[in-house]
């Protein structure tokens, strides 16, 4: 068996997408650069991959730590809720700012989640703005 991660577009437009995040682990190690925002996929993508953004991230969990970043050759950490857990309901919103951009070094416009303390019976849902220009 394998931990489950689940990303699943609850909108896109050519503004924003928003994404449910879940996260189930079953005890076989943590989630590694799993890709949560797929640029590949989205179809109001804008050209220059660096004029993503995420405005605003809420999760909900309480064991494990999940740490977000733009991925490329180098990725660029967007923010990481730390090692000891979060609890329910923890968010950070960048809209006030336009958002944190991908700076990530060769950016292939992906955004990913890799955990930190991710056990067996475990779970994490997450809510993610993406801004696209």
């Amino acid at each position: 068996m394998a931990n489950t991660v689940t990303s699943t577009v609850l909108l896109n437009g050519n503004k924003r997408q928003v994404v449910h995040l879940y996260i189930a682990g079953d005890g076989t190690g943590e989630v590694t650069t799993s890709t949560v925002y797929n640029y590949a996929t989205d179809t109001y993508a804008p050209t220059d991959k660096t004029a993503l953004r995420v405005e605003k991230i809420n999760v909900g969990n309480d064991a494990f730590s999940p740490l977000f970043s733009w991925d490329g050759t180098t990725p660029f950490v967007v923010w990481d809720f730390g090692n000891n857990g979060v609890t329910h309901g923890d968010g950070v919103d960048f809209s006030g700012f336009g958002g944190i951009r991908n700076l990530a070094g060769v950016p292939n416009g992906n955004l990913t989640v890799t955990t930190v303390g991710l056990g067996a019976g475990e779970h994490m849902t997450a809510i993610l703005v993406i801004r696209k220009a």
